[in-house]
């Protein structure tokens, strides 16, 4: 159940680094939970660029997170320079993007 910002306990396990926490939700739930957005349309991958999680990045790619620009941009502006060649990296091997006139994926709802 996601929180009053739109934020499943998934996008907050990632935000605020927790790989092991995030990986058991991601048991709990449908894959396309990586992508789901919070109100802002942030999602996280988005947050966990952000914040410069780089283990829980690897691992949100790896079980299939959209990469986005925003994503990138993100890593880039906080200082993240090898989580944002990571994701400049996943975008140019043919990885679809979502939309990104916002911040992050598809919401999954």
């Amino acid at each position: 159940q996601a929180n009053r910002s739109g934020a499943s306990a998934l996008l907050q396990a990632c935000a605020g680094g927790h790989l092991e926490v995030a990986r058991w939700l991601h048991s709990l739930v449908a894959p396309s939970e990586v992508d789901r957005a919070d109100e802002s349309g942030s999602n996280a991958l988005f947050y966990a660029c952000e914040q410069g999680h780089d283990e829980v990045m690897a691992w949100l790619l790896e079980v299939g997170a959209t990469p986005t620009k925003a994503a990138g941009r993100v890593a880039q502006q906080m200082g993240h320079t090898s989580l944002a060649k990571i994701i400049k990296k996943a975008l140019k091997q043919g990885v679809a993007p979502a939309a990104d006139s916002g911040k992050a994926g598809p919401s999954g709802s």
